[in-house]
């Protein structure tokens, strides 16, 4: 299981920096934590804007992920996990 969420996070990742054929979405944790100069440097672009949550509803914003490919596979529970795991082993690698 972990295996698989490592692998569609990956996919999430290829979103998070440029890759041939890939777009750029800059992952916002909240739909209200954009200021003016993030919004400005998009203007002209083909980077797209995506958040995780909801400022003013509970919920996640996971089903509009820009990849169709993986979006039904990709969850907060699964970047909670994912995140928890991560902070864990740079942990160990840092005692």
């Amino acid at each position: 299981m972990l295996r698989a969420l490592v692998a569609r996070l990956s996919c999430v990742a290829r979103h998070l920096t440029p890759h041939k054929g890939h777009p750029i979405t800059p992952v916002k944790n909240l739909d209200n934590s954009e200021n003016s100069s993030s919004s400005a440097i998009r203007n002209g672009t083909d980077i797209k804007k995506w958040f995780r949550t909801f400022s003013k509803k509970p919920g996640s914003n996971w089903e509009a992920f820009p990849d169709e490919e993986i979006k039904g596979d990709v969850s907060e529970e699964g970047f909670r996990q994912y995140v928890k795991k991560y902070l864990e082993e740079l942990r160990k690698d840092l005692t």
